[in-house]
């Protein structure tokens, strides 16, 4: 009796594994998720898309006291404001915050780079100087991302931290700020920042 049972279960058991296989085969999730929300990544890039909760803004100029920058990309979250410098160089890369530049060793050759972490410092000076007259006063933190694949960092960097870009996604996530930022100044941010690059395609436009 106990035989019969068995073997009338498993054909149902085999259907039901089928079953799962084809749903979960090609799916494109990453191995992380936030909220509990799996999200994709880009087609074609090695760059993370944008994660849950968070706002994604791109070439954004911004003006203070006559100076201007261009800030290539902003990401809002509950827990930060985090202004993003990428680079996209490749090999053995060796500097500290403070020094001008920066030794790039590839195919045994080594050369100068700009310190990406200097402008990273001044944009996020320019950005917070500009969040303050707005009444903004939350906290933005600078981000180096070198997003080749065939890099290796050696930097000492304590308070502007350069990663590669697999190491992004866990930082901006566990990133623990002195206070979080309301759902009423994310809200001013994104239109400020939204309005500042309205203004620059309106005037290209018009000329």
């Amino acid at each position: 009796m106990v035989l019969l049972i068995v073997a009338s279960i498993i054909p149902f058991l085999a259907l039901v594994i089928l079953f799962l296989m084809k749903k979960t085969k090609g799916a494109k999730f990453v191995q992380w998720e936030e909220v509990g929300k799996p999200v994709e990544e880009p087609e074609g890039t090695g760059r993370i898309a944008q994660l849950s909760n968070e706002e994604v803004l791109y070439n954004i100029p911004i003006t203070w006291n006559d100076f201007t920058v261009i800030l290539s990309e902003v990401r809002i979250r509950k827990n930060g404001i985090f202004l993003i410098v990428r680079k996209n160089r490749s090999g053995h890369i060796i500097g500290c915050s403070d020094d001008i530049y920066w030794q790039q060793t590839k195919h045994k050759q080594n050369k100068n780079m700009k310190n990406p972490v200097r402008e990273a410092r001044l944009h996020v000076f320019v950005l917070s100087k500009a969040l303050r007259n707005i009444g903004i006063f939350d906290w933005v933190q600078g981000v180096v991302v070198f997003d080749n694949l065939h890099v290796s960092l050696n930097i000492d960097s304590p308070a502007f931290p350069v990663l590669k870009e697999e190491e992004l996604r866990d930082y901006l996530i566990n990133f623990r700020p002195y206070k979080i930022i309301t759902d009423k100044n994310i809200l001013t941010i994104i239109e400020w920042l939204n309005t500042a690059r309205e203004i620059v395609l309106t005037s290209e436009y018009e000329n």
